[in-house]
């Protein structure tokens, strides 16, 4: 399932519609797969200005359910501009993927989020069964990689 489709039905349902309607925007969207799946649903975060909190929707080819509504984890929250995401997930997912066989390891899971900071990206986290965490950026405009860097989870730095 694309994003943009899965956008498209939660904002279809009452309560995302509510939300779009009183100036609130999707914030972001995320899915963890197993290695080999095709991604089939969405998790979906919309903000609503009205009470200042996100809530989560997940969506598949069968359903829309409305989940938790919470205060948002950051200050700054950032509405992605549709039309800037040129490339969808499964490109980004397959670019990612190329990225990842650089460092020879075995993934376990894959997360895929839709984010957006300065630009909207695709961020892809491939956790191994080593213990590293494979974090590979792709931009959602033009599908260049902007980040790839390769982390230690049980590495522990102690705070100084």
């Amino acid at each position: 399932m694309r994003i943009k489709e899965a956008i498209r039905r939660a904002e279809k349902t009452k309560e995302i519609s509510r939300i779009i309607k009183n100036g609130g925007f999707l914030t972001s969207g995320f899915v963890t797969i197993n290695p080999k799946e095709k991604i089939e649903k969405w998790n979906l975060s919309f903000y609503d200005p009205e009470n200042e909190k996100i809530t989560s929707v997940s969506v598949s080819e069968g359903s829309v359910k409305i989940g938790v509504r919470d205060k948002p984890l950051h200050k700054k929250i950032y509405e992605p501009d549709k039309a800037k995401i040129k490339v969808n997930a499964e490109d980004a997912l397959t670019t990612a993927k190329k990225e990842f066989k650089k460092y020879r390891l075995s993934p376990r899971k894959i997360l895929v989020s839709l984010q957006k900071r300065e630009r909207e990206f695709w961020n892809i986290t491939f956790i191994t069964k080593m213990g590293y965490l494979i974090n590979v950026r792709i931009d959602a405009e033009n599908g260049n990689v902007t980040k790839s860097e390769k982390i230690n989870i049980f590495k522990v730095s102690k705070a100084s």
